[in-house]
């Protein structure tokens, strides 16, 4: 999906995505599939009311609640 549109961009929100391991694992698969690291966002936890308003940085929000729960 990102190749195809080239402006667009990831956000991955969660206490996962705090961890500096992990973000380097996810931006070496996406550049290595030719996706600009720039155009990947992570953003760790935070309270309900702020990652609400943080659905307003987004156009499709999916939630893989309790998959990735932490």
């Amino acid at each position: 999906m990102l190749q195809g549109v080239p402006r667009s961009r990831l956000v991955l929100k969660g206490s996962y995505f705090d961890k500096s391991e992990v973000q380097d694992d996810i931006l070496r698969d996406f550049v290595a599939s030719g996706i600009d690291a720039g155009r990947i966002e992570f953003r760790g936890r935070s309270h309900h009311r702020e990652a609400l308003e943080q659905y307003g940085d987004v156009d499709i929000g999916l939630d893989t609640f309790p998959g990735m729960a932490g």
